[in-house]
């Protein structure tokens, strides 16, 4: 596995930042499917396929989906979503506190005020510090770092 600079994930956390908050919980859940059992990617790797035959099923029919199977579609794909999200929120509450301790100071919550690069920078090496992760899973840290900012570091250090 890859270790990943500093400078490439403040970069992605700042890319991150136009994403809301929803999306980037599903990211999060998305990138901690890789520690979860095989099961649980089983489930949604279930999902994706059953909507792919459908589609190939209809391309063979030489038919147009309907809106009702549209519907459904979306409503696999929806359900997957917010699997993620949940577990994305998960994760953040359970490791909420450990973050909380190296984010909560005066220098940081004020760095936070402008979002900028630098700051961005500081705000992630500290949030791979409270997670202490091995340093493969550093892009992890890339989007609580950008969670975190999104919903607003003094906000969640409250």
């Amino acid at each position: 596995m890859k270790e990943h600079d500093i400078e490439v994930l403040a970069g992605e956390a700042m890319r991150l930042l136009r994403l809301d908050t929803g999306e980037l919980y599903a990211m999060l859940g998305g990138q901690l499917l890789g520690s979860s059992l095989p099961s649980r990617a089983a489930v949604m790797v279930g999902y994706l396929t059953s909507v792919r035959s459908a589609l190939v099923a209809k391309t063979f029919n030489e038919t147009v989906p309907s809106q009702a199977d549209l519907g459904g579609w979306a409503g696999e794909v929806e359900a997957i979503l917010e699997e993620l999200r949940r577990d994305g929120i998960r994760f953040l509450t359970e490791v909420s506190g450990n973050l909380r301790q190296a984010l909560n100071n005066r220098d940081i919550l004020r760095l936070s005020e402008e979002i900028s690069p630098s700051a961005v920078r500081i705000i992630v090496v500290l949030v791979a510090g409270a997670l202490s992760m091995p340093r493969e899973l550093d892009p992890i840290c890339a989007t609580v770092t950008a969670v975190i900012l999104r919903l607003g570091l003094r906000d969640f250090c409250k």
